[in-house]
C-alpha cells in the first residue's frame, strides 16, 4: 500500500531541534540539524529552510563568518544536502540571522566609499581592518588592494604575496595573479582581454557547470556591458555557498541586477529580503526588489536647478549633500563636473572625487589628455565596479560617448544605477531621457541651454560656439542642427573639419549616423567623393570597420568617375585643403591601390604612392618632414624587402667570386693537363644493360680493387678539387652558408617557432623538459590531474618535434665518399659524374669555357640536392610533426574528461596551419644563389632594415624586440657584401638576445663619423667579473685565424667566428670586433665608407 506524499505545507521548523543537554555531544547536535536539512530539502520545504537557518542557536560550523579566530573556508557547508532554489532560501536565513553583521557592513560600506571619495583613505583602510575582525571577505581584499594602489599607500605587490597566509584552506594562487593584473592601471584592459578570452571556451565547451561557473566570476569581475553573453539566474548563489556571509550578500545583490534574474525571484521570497533590507538597513537592496523609479526631492531639485542654469546654487547643494551624507551624491557626479565647468572652477584633483570631475571634464572640453583621462576614469570604474558610485559614474561616462559606445552597452549600465533607487536622476532612471522644459521654462533658460534642448529657430543651421561653454555640447548640437535640417554634406565636412583639428572631438561626433545617410547621397563632384572617403575612413578609425567595404566600392567609382587608377593625376595643384590632404595621406595608401588591376606590379603600386607623396612635399604640407620621412620610408621598405625576399629565399650561396679569383690559376694548370692526356680525356658512360651502375663502380674504386687509369685519376682530381672548393671550401664554400644559413640554429627555430608561438613547447633543462607553465596557469581551475596529464603529454611533444627537427638539420651537410650516408648534399664521384667532367673537358674552346662550365656542373649536382632536401621536408619531416601533432590532439581529447579546453585544442590546429606555412618557406631556401650578382647593389640603410626585418619575423614571439635607431646613409653595397653583413648583424642579433641577462633589452646603434660607419649590438650579460669578460673576449678573438677555419662549417659555439670569417672574404672594407663594459657585450661592426663610396653612381636616387 502506497503511502501518502508529504506536502512541503505540512512541514514545519520547530526550535526544539536545538534542545540539547550538557551530556549531548557537538557531532550529535550538528548530525540532527543536517538530517533535518536533508528531509527539508527533499519536500522542497523552503520556509522551513529559511527558518533553521535563521535560528540564532544555529551553531557556528554552519554559518561562513570568518572572524579574526576562524580560518576563511572553515565552515560546515551543507549547499550538496540542498537544491540551488532551497539553497537560496538557506543562504537568505543565514541573512537574517546575522543582520547585526551585515548591519554593520552596510554601514560601514558606506563610510569607507565615502572616505575613498574624500580624501581620506587612511581611515578607510581602517575601517576596513575593523570590518575584518568581525568577518573577512574578498570584497575588503580587493577593495583595500585599490585604495593601496590609487592612493600610493603601500606596496600592493607586497600586500597581495601575503594573502595566502589569510586562506591557509584555499589555494590562491589564481585570484592574487588576476588581482595583481587588475590592481594595476596599466594591465586591467590585459585581464579583461584574457578573461573574456576563458569565457568565450567556457561557453563553446558545452559543458553547464563550466558555463555556469563563468558566469559566477563574470559577475564578479566585469560590468555587464563589457561581457553581455553571460547568463545568470539566481541558482547560480549556491556556486558562492563556501565564500563569507559578506561576499554572498554582495553576490545576491549583484546578480539580481542583472537583467531578468529580478522577475524570475520567487513570490515567497521577495517580501523576505524587503524586510532583509529593512533589517540590515540597505536601501539599495530595498531600491532593487522594489524597482522603484521616483526621484528624491533634493536631488530632483538640484537637477532642475543645473537645467536652468543656477550653477552656483546647484554646486552648492552638492556640496551640501557631500559633507552631510554618505551616498546622495553619487548620481550628481556628471552634473557635479559639468557645473564646474560652467563656473569656470580651477581643477583640483586633492580627493579622488574632485580627481574624477576633473578628468571627466578634460573628457568634455577634449582636451589633449582625453585618453589618459578615460584611461584613469574606465579604471577607477572597473576597479570599483561593486559599489553604487561607480555603477553611476560608468553609466554616465558611457551615455557621454554613446557616438562611439555600443547603445546596449549605454543601456546596460544604466540598469546597473537601479541599485542608487531614489537617489538617480532622471537621466539614469529613464531610458532615451531627454529634458524638456516647459515653455515658460523656456524663457528662463540661458541661450546655450535653450540651444541644447532644441529651441532654435530653424532657419538659422550655424550654432555660435563661442556661446557654449562646454565643447562636447557644441559638437553634438550643431551636428544634430545639421541633421535636423537635412544638410548632410555640411555636417560630414563640419565633421572632418573638427576630427582634423582635435582627434578627440571624435567622441561626440555623429560619425556613424552620418556614414549611414550618406550612402544615400548622390555623388556628383570628387568633393563629396572625398569628403564621404574620408568620414569612412574616419569611421574605421574611430568606431569599427563597418564600412571598410563600402569605402574601398567607393574610391573604385571615385577613380572611374576620374577615368584614372592614378590618384597623383587628379590633383594638378599645389595647393590641398586638410579634407584633400587627409584624402591623398591616409586613404590613398598602397593597400587601397593595390586593389586596382591596372596597376602591374607592385613596384608600380609603390611608384604611385611616392607620387601622391611628392604632391604632398611639393604643396608645402603642414606635415612635410613627416611626409618626407615616409617616402624614405616606403623606398627603404621596397629595397629591403626586395633584398630579404632574395637572401632568404635562396640560401645555397657559394662565394664563387672569391673561389675564381684564389683557384683559377689551379684549375687552368689542371685543365691543360688534361687535354694532353694520351687518348684524350673523354670517359665512356657505363652500359647499363650489363647491371653495373655508378654506384658500384664507385664502390670499386674507393675500394682499389681495380687499378685506375691515367685518364681516371685525371677526371677524379679535378672533381674532388672542384668539389672541396666549391662545397667544403671554409671560407666561400657551399656547406660554410649551409652551416651558417641552416644548421646554426636558423632551421629549427623557424620550424619550431610555428609550435613556440602557440606555446605547445618548452625546452630542455637538465635532461629534461621543462612544465608548460603557459597551458598550466591557463588550465588552473581544471582538475589538477588532467592539468598534469597535459603537460606530460606537452612534454613529449616536445621531445618528438625537437629530435625531429635535430635529426632533419643533421642530413643537411655535404657528403663526398659514404654511400650510406643521410647527408643530402651529395657530392660522391660517381662514374656517371666523371664521364661530364671529361664532356666538359672535352668540350671547352679554352681554359674560360671549362671553368665555366666546371663551376655550373657543379650548380646542377647541388640543385639535384635541394630536391633531395626538399623531399625530405615534404616526404618525412612534414608527415611525422603532422601525425604528433594529430596525436597530442587525441592524447588531449583522451584525457581531459568534461573540462573546457578549447583553446588549447584550437591552438593545435592553428599550429598545423603554420608549420605548413613554415615548410613552404624552408622549401624555398633550397634554391642557389651565386655571387654573380656583383653589380648589383643595395644602399647600407637597406640591408640594416631588411636584417632588422627579418630577425623580427623569426624570433619575434620569442625575444624583446632590439630596440635600434639607424642614421641617413647613402653608402653602397654589393649583393655580396650585402648579404655577408646581413648574414653577420643577424648572426650577432640572435647570439645577443640569446645571451641577454633575462628582461633586459637588446641595442643597436648606427653611427656615421670619421669616414667609417659604425653599427653597435649590445646586450646585458648575466652578472660577470670584468676579469672573466676580458677572458672571454680573448678567447673568442684567440680564434679569428685560418687556423681554426674549421669553425666555419660547425654548429654550437662558433656564431662569432663566423662573423669575423664572412666579413673578412666579403670586403677589405670591413671590420669586425667584440668588446665589454661595465657587463655590457657588444658586437662592433666597421664599414670604412672609401671602400663602398666609389659606388654611388650605379644607385638612382
Amino acid at each position: 500500500m502506497r503511502r501518502n506524499p508529504i506536502r512541503s505545507s505540512k512541514l514545519f521548523y520547530d526550535p526544539k531541534i536545538f534542545n540539547v543537554n550538557r551530556w549531548t555531544p557537538t557531532t550529535e547536535l550538528n548530525k540532527r540539524i543536517i538530517e533535518e536539512i536533508k528531509k527539508f530539502n527533499v519536500y522542497n520545504a523552503t520556509i522551513p529552510i529559511f527558518q533553521l537557518a535563521s535560528s540564532n542557536l544555529l551553531p557556528r560550523l554552519f554559518i561562513p563568518i570568518y572572524d579574526s579566530s576562524t580560518e576563511h573556508y572553515d565552515v560546515s557547508n551543507v549547499s550538496d544536502l540542498l537544491t540551488p532554489k532551497n539553497y537560496i532560501y538557506w543562504m537568505t536565513g543565514l541573512f537574517f540571522g546575522n543582520a547585526d553583521l551585515l548591519k554593520t557592513f552596510n554601514n560601514t560600506r558606506k563610510k569607507i566609499n565615502s572616505c575613498i571619495l574624500n580624501g581620506t583613505p587612511e581611515k578607510a583602510l581602517t575601517l576596513i581592518d575593523e570590518l575584518n575582525i568581525r568577518c573577512k571577505s574578498w570584497w575588503a581584499v580587493q577593495i583595500k588592494l585599490h585604495i593601496l594602489k590609487e592612493f600610493n599607500l603601500g606596496d600592493t605587490r607586497d600586500y597581495l604575496e601575503k594573502l595566502p597566509t589569510m586562506f591557509p584552506r584555499a589555494n590562491i594562487k589564481n585570484k592574487i595573479s588576476e588581482l595583481l593584473l587588475i590592481s594595476e592601471s596599466s594591465s586591467y584592459e590585459i585581464f579583461t582581454r584574457e578573461f573574456l578570452l576563458r569565457m568565450d571556451e567556457y561557453r563553446s565547451s558545452c559543458v553547464q557547470s563550466a558555463i555556469d561557473a563563468g558566469a559566477v566570476e563574470s559577475l564578479k569581475y566585469l560590468p555587464p556591458y563589457m561581457d553581455n553573453k553571460r547568463k545568470l539566474s539566481l541558482d547560480l548563489i549556491k556556486l558562492e555557498n563556501y565564500e563569507s556571509l559578506i561576499d554572498q550578500y554582495i553576490f545576491l545583490k549583484e546578480i539580481i541586477l542583472e537583467d531578468d534574474v529580478l522577475n524570475s525571484i520567487p513570490i515567497d521570497l521577495k517580501p523576505l529580503l524587503l524586510e532583509l533590507s529593512e533589517l540590515v538597513e540597505d536601501d539599495e537592496l530595498r531600491a532593487l526588489i522594489n524597482d522603484n523609479n521616483t526621484t528624491k526631492e533634493n536631488i530632483r531639485e538640484i537637477t532642475k536647478l543645473y537645467t536652468m542654469g543656477c550653477y552656483e546654487v546647484a554646486r552648492k547643494s552638492i556640496d551640501s549633500l557631500i559633507v552631510n551624507s554618505t551616498d546622495e551624491y553619487y548620481g550628481l557626479i556628471e552634473i557635479l563636473t559639468r557645473t564646474k565647468i560652467y563656473l569656470d572652477e580651477t581643477s583640483q584633483e586633492d580627493t579622488l572625487l574632485n580627481k574624477i570631475t576633473a578628468n571627466f571634464s578634460r573628457i568634455l572640453q577634449c582636451d589633449k589628455n582625453t585618453l589618459d583621462s578615460l584611461d584613469f576614469l574606465k579604471s577607477i570604474c572597473f576597479k570599483f565596479k561593486l559599489e553604487s558610485w561607480a555603477k553611476s559614474l560608468t553609466f554616465h561616462l558611457l551615455s557621454t560617448l554613446e557616438e562611439i559606445v555600443d547603445l546596449d552597452d549605454v543601456e546596460s549600465a544604466r540598469k546597473q544605477t537601479r541599485i542608487l533607487g531614489e537617489l538617480n536622476t532622471s537621466k539614469a532612471r529613464i531610458k532615451n531621457y531627454s529634458p524638456k522644459p516647459s515653455l515658460s521654462e523656456y524663457g528662463k533658460l540661458p541661450e546655450y541651454r535653450a540651444l541644447k534642448y532644441g529651441k532654435n529657430d530653424t532657419s538659422k543651421v550655424l550654432v555660435d560656439s563661442s556661446i557654449i561653454p562646454i565643447k562636447s555640447d557644441f559638437i553634438k548640437t550643431q551636428c544634430r542642427y545639421f541633421i535636423e535640417n537635412n544638410k548632410f554634406t555640411e555636417a560630414i565636412d563640419f565633421c572632418i573639419e573638427n576630427y582634423l583639428s582635435n582627434t578627440f572631438t571624435s567622441l561626440y561626433l555623429p560619425i556613424a549616423t552620418l556614414c549611414r545617410l550618406v550612402t544615400d547621397i548622390d555623388k556628383n563632384d570628387n568633393d563629396i567623393f572625398i569628403s564621404t572617403l574620408v568620414i569612412y575612413d574616419i569611421m574605421a578609425r574611430v568606431i569599427n570597420n563597418n564600412y571598410e567595404d563600402i569605402k574601398t566600392d567607393l574610391f573604385e567609382e571615385f577613380m572611374d568617375f576620374n577615368k584614372t587608377h592614378r590618384p597623383s593625376k587628379i590633383f594638378e595643384t599645389n595647393q590641398f585643403s586638410a579634407k584633400e590632404e587627409y584624402f591623398l595621406k591616409y586613404i590613398c595608401i598602397p593597400s587601397q591601390l593595390d586593389n586596382f588591376t591596372d596597376y602591374v606590379s607592385n613596384d608600380d603600386v609603390v611608384h604611385e604612392r611616392i607620387a601622391i607623396l611628392d604632391l604632398l612635399i611639393n604643396a608645402k604640407s603642414n606635415n612635410e618632414e613627416q611626409i618626407k620621412k615616409e617616402k624614405d620610408s616606403v623606398l627603404e621598405n621596397l629595397f629591403s624587402e626586395k633584398l630579404r625576399a632574395k637572401i632568404e629565399s635562396g640560401k645555397l650561396y657559394v662565394d664563387v667570386h672569391s673561389l675564381v679569383n684564389k683557384r683559377k690559376h689551379f684549375y687552368q694548370n689542371l685543365f691543360e693537363q688534361a687535354i694532353e692526356v694520351k687518348g684524350g680525356i673523354l670517359l665512356t658512360p657505363l652500359d647499363q644493360s650489363k647491371g653495373i651502375n655508378s654506384e658500384d663502380l664507385f664502390e670499386i674504386a674507393e675500394g682499389n680493387a681495380v687499378a685506375s687509369s691515367k685518364k681516371m685519376e685525371m677526371l677524379f682530381t679535378i672533381f674532388r678539387n672542384i668539389v672541396a672548393d666549391f662545397a667544403l671550401d671554409e671560407n666561400y664554400g657551399l656547406d660554410k652558408y649551409l652551416s651558417a644559413e641552416i644548421r646554426h640554429i636558423v632551421f629549427t627555430t623557424q620550424i619550431r617557432s610555428c609550435f613556440e608561438k602557440t606555446h605547445l613547447v618548452t625546452i630542455k633543462k637538465e635532461g629534461k623538459y621543462l612544465s608548460n607553465v603557459y597551458w598550466t596557469d591557463k588550465y588552473s581551475y581544471v582538475n589538477n590531474h588532467i592539468v598534469s596529464k597535459f603537460d606530460e603529454l606537452l612534454s613529449h611533444f616536445s621531445e618528438k618535434i625537437d629530435n625531429l627537427l635535430y635529426e632533419v638539420n643533421e642530413n643537411f651537410r655535404v657528403e663526398i665518399s659514404d654511400l650510406k650516408s643521410k647527408h643530402v648534399f651529395n657530392y660522391i664521384a660517381y662514374h656517371h659524374r666523371l664521364v661530364r667532367i671529361s664532356e666538359i673537358i672535352t668540350n671547352a674552346s679554352d681554359y674560360e669555357e671549362f671553368f665555366s662550365n666546371l663551376i655550373d656542373y657543379m650548380w646542377e649536382i647541388t640543385a639535384e640536392n635541394a630536391r633531395s632536401a626538399q623531399d625530405k621536408l615534404n616526404d618525412y619531416l612534414a608527415p611525422e610533426i603532422l601525425n604528433a601533432l594529430d596525436l597530442l590532439e587525441e592524447g588531449i581529447n583522451s584525457v581531459k574528461r568534461d573540462a573546457a579546453i578549447i583553446e588549447l585544442t584550437q591552438e593545435i590546429k592553428n599550429t598545423r596551419t603554420l608549420f605548413k606555412k613554415e615548410i613552404e618557406l624552408v622549401l624555398n631556401w633550397f634554391r642557389f644563389v651565386g655571387s654573380d650578382d656583383i653589380n648589383n647593389y643595395e644602399k647600407l640603410s637597406v640591408v640594416l632594415e631588411a636584417t632588422m626585418s627579418s630577425f623580427e619575423e623569426i624570433y619575434g614571439h620569442k625575444y624583446h624586440p632590439p630596440i635600434y635607431e639607424f642614421v641617413k646613409n647613402d653608402l653602397i653595397l654589393n649583393y655580396r657584401e650585402s648579404r655577408s653583413l646581413f648574414i653577420s648583424l643577424f648572426t650577432a642579433l640572435e647570439n645577443s638576445c640569446k645571451y641577454a641577462h633575462p628582461n633586459t633589452e637588446v641595442y643597436v646603434s648606427h653611427d656615421n663619423s670619421g669616414g667609417i660607419n659604425t653599427i653597435r649590438i649590445t646586450n646585458k650579460l648575466n652578472i660577470i667579473s670584468q676579469g672573466e669578460a676580458r677572458q672571454l673576449i680573448a678567447r673568442e678573438k684567440s680564434k679569428w685565424n685560418e687556423k681554426h677555419s674549421s669553425l666555419s662549417t660547425r654548429e654550437g659555439g662558433s656564431g662569432l667566428y663566423k662573423i669575423y670569417s664572412t666579413l673578412k672574404n666579403s670586403s677589405d672594407g670591413f671590420c669586425f670586433d667584440i668588446e665589454t663594459a661595465d657587463n655590457y657585450f657588444i658586437s662592433i661592426f666597421r664599414l670604412r665608407n672609401e671602400y663602398f663610396d666609389h659606388r654611388r653612381q650605379f644607385i638612382k636616387a
